[in-house]
């Protein structure tokens, strides 16, 4: 028993002497001097001030009547510089703006401020209406991406999300990060203001890292150059929360495009399938047929093809689908504005076909039989599971893939193509 003392006691005293090792470089001087945003500010630089907080942002082009506000939204560990090269080339159609988080870029780093994707959502709302923002469409990279989303859903001054490798469903950040301990979360902020391992972190995101130049560390570093770094960073250390923004694409229901690098190292094609299937399946909503002219449709969810996802669990796209079910009862009762099913000769209808293996793409004609009902107004393919039913149980079997699913714009009034057997271009 004496033994066994002596090394817990032994134990009890290296974990001390290593936690004090830990605080004494937490709060060794760093040597980065912080200085005021604007004063590291360039000529393109513009701030606004709102609830005490003061965010920078950059203008592109002008906003015009045929010319919609595009918002965009950098990632973790980065800044509006992400939109450097891109944003000058929308210019030529969009108003275009971008803006650094409050706690990146120059924005401001407050210690006593909720860095959590809910409440960034809440702050970029404030910014659209602080700049007098109206029919907006706000895109996001990464972490931006999953704060776009919540902007999308819950703003009425935003009509349209871009979500470029979004970290919806997969941040990149460990999931021990949740259980870091005072003073990691200071270590950690410490770590990301220094530039060679800042440096290494964003080239390693990269297929071709040459891409991250002299020039995009200076502009990146100049964040941690700023009054209030290292605080409010460590703030946001200590508030790290898995994603949990999956279950809102089924609220999005506006136009949608997801970007998508196809060689990203940290994004899955199985994770963009999620994504695409748990948005609302509503696709043709400008109502128009091949030609142009305007035609009333309806979203008809009866025949829901949700499917299992490897490992899983649930299904994919069970959260659009409900969502649509309920859309579909209210207006069956009658509650709904203009139109009435009776009148209705085009139903938008989901479809999906098991007999094909390549994704349905807008166009592709959609046949019972032989005769041609109507074409795909968007599609896609999601991953799938078979499983079989033995004494009231599913147990999976070894096949799986890709099943190609879609909407399409069906003629006759509340017609629901239930075998759908060929769908080509």
């Amino acid at each position: 028993m004496k033994i066994l003392r002596r090394i817990g006691i032994g134990f009890v005293g290296f974990l001390a002497v290593a936690w004090v090792a830990l605080l004494a470089l937490a709060y060794w001087p760093s040597g980065i001097e912080e200085a005021p945003a604007r004063q590291l500010a360039g000529p393109d630089d513009r701030f606004v001030t709102f609830d005490g907080l003061e965010l920078r942002y950059r203008e592109y082009g002008q906003a015009g009547p045929d010319r919609p506000t595009l918002v965009l939204i950098h990632g973790f560990g980065n800044s509006l510089q992400s939109f450097r090269l891109v944003a000058p080339l929308l210019a030529d159609d969009y108003h275009v703006i971008a803006v650094d988080l409050p706690g990146f870029g120059l924005s401001a780093k407050p210690a006593d401020f909720d860095y959590r994707n809910a409440n960034q959502a809440r702050v970029m709302g404030d910014f659209i209406r602080a700049l007098g923002l109206d029919d907006v469409i706000v895109g996001g990279h990464s972490l931006g991406g999953s704060i776009a989303l919540r902007v999308a859903v819950s703003e009425p001054e935003v009509r349209g999300l871009v979500l470029m490798n979004p970290g919806i469903i997969n941040s990149g950040v460990p999931a021990i990060a949740q259980y870091y301990f005072f003073p990691m979360q200071r270590l950690l902020a410490k770590q990301l203001g220094k530039r060679d391992f800042r440096e290494s972190m964003i080239k390693g995101s990269f297929i071709n890292p040459d891409v991250i130049t002299d020039e995009v560390m200076d502009n990146l570093q100049r964040a941690s150059q700023s009054e209030g770094y290292l605080a409010g960073m460590t703030t946001m250390m200590g508030q790290y929360e898995a994603p949990d923004e999956e279950p809102l694409l089924a609220e999005a229901r506006l136009p949608t495009v997801i970007v998508w690098g196809e060689l990203d190292r940290r994004k899955t094609p199985e994770e963009l399938a999620r994504l695409e299937a748990g948005l609302p399946l509503y696709g043709h909503e400008l109502g128009e047929d091949r030609n142009g002219r305007e035609i009333p449709v309806f979203v008809n969810p009866l025949a829901s093809f949700a499917v299992r996802a490897p490992g899983s669990g649930d299904y994919v796209g069970r959260a659009a689908i409900e969502a649509q079910r309920q859309e579909f009862e209210r207006i069956r009762r009658g509650e709904f504005d203009g139109w009435t099913p009776q009148l209705l000769t085009h139903v938008i209808q989901p479809v999906a076909v098991f007999d094909g293996r390549r994704p349905l793409r807008a166009g592709h004609s959609v046949k019972i039989g032989e005769k041609e009902m109507g074409y795909i107004t968007s599609g896609t393919s999601v991953p799938y599971a078979r499983f079989y039913r033995s004494d009231l149980t599913e147990t999976p079997s070894a096949e799986h893939g890709l099943r190609p699913i879609g909407l399409a714009l069906m003629v006759g009034a509340m017609l629901v193509a239930m075998w759908v057997r060929m769908a080509g271009p």
